[in-house]
């Protein structure tokens, strides 16, 4: 029976180190898609058509940063989520919107 302690401590161990990285990986990954996300409104010119929804994802996105910094995933996704999706409505709504008059 010691070895089957011994493979099911190491069997513990590696399934709690792999299992706590989880909420890491998921809320950079949701990060990354939010700055994508954010990027390609910005490329849609969101920053000047769709000024409310930019700066609320970028404020998003600054939130999701900083919660993962803390160390709270759980938050972070959360933040991240909001980011992406207000990011990709403003790139939406800048391409649906009608063209800015030039100032002489």
């Amino acid at each position: 029976m010691p070895g089957f302690k011994r493979l099911a401590s190491v069997f513990l161990v590696v399934s709690v180190t792999t299992l706590s990285g989880c909420g890491a990986m998921v809320a950079r990954a949701r990060i990354v898609g939010a700055e994508t996300a954010l990027g390609a409104a910005k490329r849609a010119n969101a920053d000047s058509k769709a000024i409310y929804e930019f700066t609320g994802a970028t404020l998003y996105l600054e939130k999701a940063r900083e919660e993962e910094a803390y160390g709270r995933f759980g938050n972070a996704i959360e933040w991240g989520g909001l980011a992406e999706q207000l990011a990709e409505k403003a790139k939406l709504a800048s391409v649906s919107a009608e063209p800015v008059p030039e100032v002489p």
